[in-house]
This record gives structure tokens, C-alpha cells and sequence, in this order.
């Protein structure tokens, strides 16, 4: 049977241990999450502004 050492908050190390995991994987997580949506605006940006310079080139040929 496993020895439990009782922390200050009366937890165990082990159930201090999974909180600190769950805390790192919560974080890991949202670290992703702002990774991708950083990534899919820019690319977004970037498309955009080919089209609109695309545009700009249809225009300028239309009316020349």
C-alpha cells in the first residue's frame, strides 16, 4: 500500500501530483488553441490581401 503524505490543504502528494498535471495539460491546451487561431488569422490576412490585390489588377485592366 502506497504512503500518502499529507500536504498543507490535507491532500495527498498524489492527488497534489494529478492536480499539477491537469493544471500543465489545461495550459498546454489553451497554448494551442492561441497558436491556432493566431495561425488561421494571419493566413487569413495574407489570403486576403492577395485578394484584394488581385482585384486591384482586374480593376486597373477593366478600365485601361
Amino acid at each position: 500500500m502506497p504512503l500518502k503524505v499529507a500536504g498543507k490543504d490535507g491532500s495527498s502528494t498524489n492527488e497534489r501530483e494529478q492536480k499539477k498535471l491537469i493544471a500543465l495539460i489545461l495550459l498546454n491546451e489553451a497554448l494551442i488553441f492561441i497558436k491556432v487561431t493566431w495561425i488561421t488569422r494571419v493566413s487569413m490576412r495574407r489570403r486576403r490581401g492577395r485578394r484584394d490585390d488581385a482585384e486591384k489588377n482586374l480593376i486597373q485592366l477593366s478600365l485601361s
